[in-house]
């Protein structure tokens, strides 16, 4: 289905961000509009409200099965994004909404637009990704981007159009997989994981970085290496950033929990929050 473009345009209110600790408006670091989630509707018949469930429903498998192994997540709309032409939004990263908040997934709409590319940059490296739905045959399939709440990502500016994205929460549930009627009480991590593998072996997922088994084991030879020299306590950060209250095993993502799960077989293991204090052109983070 192909939105009105120029009813969201007339509705949609101008786009804020946080700096610090503040919220402002800077059209030369950030233009655009949007509509939070509670300022829209879907008018579905029932027959496509199904579909959309569906839709879903079957993002959360495949983030379960490609970035939060072991985990229940839920998908929540957070708001439509809208960028005309010259639109952009420069380097950030989004506000996290909860402690279980940790991630986000971009789905654009069936519009036309060109430029406004989509950048993702986490530990100095850098991507470009096409979010522009495809045709295949008869239908229109969207593009579903899933990144974690700490991977900056910056939008290039509209050169002609209108760009409107479904911007959605990923939250961690705090279930057991066994108590979630998606899934049957032999739910099994490893498992999860095998099936990760030969899915995306076979399925048009891309997942960036891939996680190198020989590196997980450096580390551990690592760390027994400096032990036999008399270091006993060492200490190391992880890749993601989390909140405080987030700094749990639970809530670990991607190479952190691999570690975690490598490292707890071999040596005493825990975690601790760090204050970083990151200054980055115009903006002040602390972490």
């Amino acid at each position: 289905m192909k939105p009105v473009v120029e009813v969201l345009q007339r509705h949609a209110t101008p786009s804020p961000f946080s700096r610090g600790e503040e919220t402002v408006m800077d059209p030369t670091y950030r233009h655009g509009t949007e509509f939070k989630a509670d300022e829209l509707t879907f008018s579905l018949q029932e027959d496509m409200k199904f579909k959309y469930e569906k839709f879903v429903r079957h993002v959360q498998d495949e983030l379960q099965t490609s970035m939060f192994i072991g985990k229940i997540v839920s998908l929540k709309l957070y708001k439509l994004a809208v960028y005309g032409e010259g639109g952009h939004f420069d380097w950030h990263r989004d506000s996290t909404h909860s402690d279980a908040h940790h991630g986000m997934v971009l789905i654009a709409l069936n519009t036309k637009w060109e430029g406004g590319e989509l950048m993702l940059r986490h530990q100095g490296i850098e991507t470009i990704v096409n979010i522009h739905p495809k045709k295949s045959g008869d239908e229109i399939r969207p593009v579903v981007v899933a990144f974690s709440t700490d991977t900056e990502h910056k939008v290039m500016p509209v050169t002609k159009g209108t760009r409107l994205v479904l911007q959605y929460d990923v939250k961690v549930v705090e279930q057991s997989p066994a108590a979630d009627g998606m899934h049957s009480p032999s739910y099994i991590p490893l498992k999860r994981a095998v099936h990760r593998h030969q899915h995306i072996a076979v399925s048009h997922i891309n997942i960036y970085p891939n996680l190198d088994q020989k590196l997980v084991q450096a580390v551990v030879d690592k760390i027994r290496e400096l032990h036999k020299k008399g270091t006993f306590v060492v200490a190391f950060p992880l890749t993601h950033l989390y909140r405080k209250a987030s700094i749990k095993k639970e809530y670990l993502k991607g190479t952190d929990l691999a570690l975690f799960d490598a490292l707890k077989n071999h040596f005493n293991v825990a975690l601790h929050p760090v204050l970083i204090r990151a200054i980055e052109d115009r903006n002040v983070w602390g972490y």
